[in-house]
């Protein structure tokens, strides 16, 4: 077991500050993880608010503000028991980001041809159609930027002019020989699919309903090029409910690969549940929930790195004796944790039995090395230290 002496990061707490909570009031539970052991049933508990880290993808960062709440329910269930299974092997980081800028060039926009496809009609906010970008010269290329987006009347009459969504803002990477699109991304467990080489512009529009003179065309303007006059359906009567009329277009965006079947363990969120104390001489046993908010499993195979870190506070604030201590979790028993579900795992912390009883603790836990955080740490402070009774 590698025990690392650390400095404080205030980095770190700053990390773990609690944000603003969005979404009801009501906490709704999380179906369990089912195990064919008796010493293994999932705990059914929310994720805590939090910041997400810069890094998170823009999927996983929207499902920690969709299972924020106010208030947390206790753990319930069995947590997995905990294996005394010290890490010794190398620090793990991240996997490079590929910096597109440095590998690809701008496109030729003259050689960018548009198509539209669409309605779809499950966004409570209006229709979603989607302009497909795809490039017709001989190497691949970025599409910068957002095209002005003009809805018109089957006259010709601008009806609207597109304003810009928020969200990421590209760029999309187009892959030169392919064919015209034929469909618009269908609905992956995390959003559209796109098709990897084409670029594609979202466009929600609500109302426009009960025209004379109905909408029938997207006219789609890259910069400095002659507009693209995309014939659209007719609006869905879906659309009509989001009330007022008004014109939301994205930037393009493009997936580098198709979707995952499943997710690595840095898409999983914590929740350690600690003692309010801890015997000097003893182990501190505590409980850490990882939390599974997507439509996919995650993978546990192989069994995934996680750190301890503690400190002491002593009488007079100072943190001093920091250590972290690094494990394999003991999910031998379980390959993957599944959609919407929970796993519960007991931990244990020996507290030195020559700890000053004037002192106490504070842990934090994550997965991943000491140097690498894959989701972000709990945090208990402080956790009073009592003398062992005798």
């Amino acid at each position: 077991m590698r025990r690392t002496a650390l400095a404080c990061v205030v980095l770190l707490l700053t990390a773990l500050l609690p944000a603003a909570c969005v979404g009801s009031g009501a906490p709704t539970s999380v179906p369990r993880q089912d195990s064919s052991s008796a010493n293994a049933s999932a705990a059914t508990i929310l994720a805590p608010c939090g910041p997400a880290p810069s890094d998170w993808p823009a999927e996983k960062a929207a499902g920690l503000e969709a299972a924020c709440h106010p208030t947390l329910p206790p753990l319930t269930g069995t947590p997995i028991p905990w294996l005394d299974s010290p890490y010794t092997g190398p620090q793990i980081a991240p996997s490079p980001s590929v910096d597109l800028e440095s590998v690809y060039g701008p496109c030729d926009l003259s050689q960018v041809q548009l198509a539209f496809e669409g309605w779809d009609t499950k966004d409570v906010l209006g229709s979603v159609g989607w302009v497909v970008a795809r490039t017709t010269g001989a190497r691949a290329c970025l599409l910068h930027g957002l095209a002005t987006t003009e809805l018109l009347d089957s006259g010709g009459t601008v009806l609207s002019t597109g304003m810009q969504g928020d969200g990421p803002l590209g760029p999309a990477l187009l892959q030169p020989q392919l064919a015209p699109p034929d469909a618009a991304p269908t609905d992956g467990p995390l959003g559209p699919q796109f098709i990897p080489g084409y670029g594609y512009e979202a466009v929600r529009v609500s109302g426009f309903c009960g025209l004379a003179s109905p909408a029938a065309t997207l006219r789609v303007t890259l910069e400095g090029q002659t507009p693209a006059m995309l014939t659209v359906p007719p609006l869905p009567a879906s659309g009509c409910s989001a009330g007022g009329n008004a014109v939301l277009d994205w930037p393009f965006l493009s997936a580098q690969s198709p979707q995952p079947k499943i997710l690595p363990p840095s898409w999983l969120f914590t929740q350690a549940e600690f003692p309010a104390q801890a015997t000097v001489g003893q182990a501190m046993h505590f409980t850490v929930a990882l939390q599974n908010h997507a439509d996919l499993p995650v993978s546990l195979d192989p069994c995934p790195i996680y750190t301890l870190r503690y400190a002491l506070i002593d009488a007079g604030g100072r943190e001093v004796g920091e250590t972290a201590l690094e494990y394999t979790l003991n999910c031998a028993g379980f390959k993957q944790i599944g959609p919407q579900s929970t796993l519960g795992f007991e931990m244990q912390l020996n507290v030195p039995a020559d700890t000053p009883l004037g002192d106490s603790l504070v842990v934090w836990w994550w997965l991943g090395t000491s140097d690498y955080t894959a989701a972000p740490p709990m945090i208990k402070q402080p956790i009073l230290l009592v003398a062992a009774k005798s």
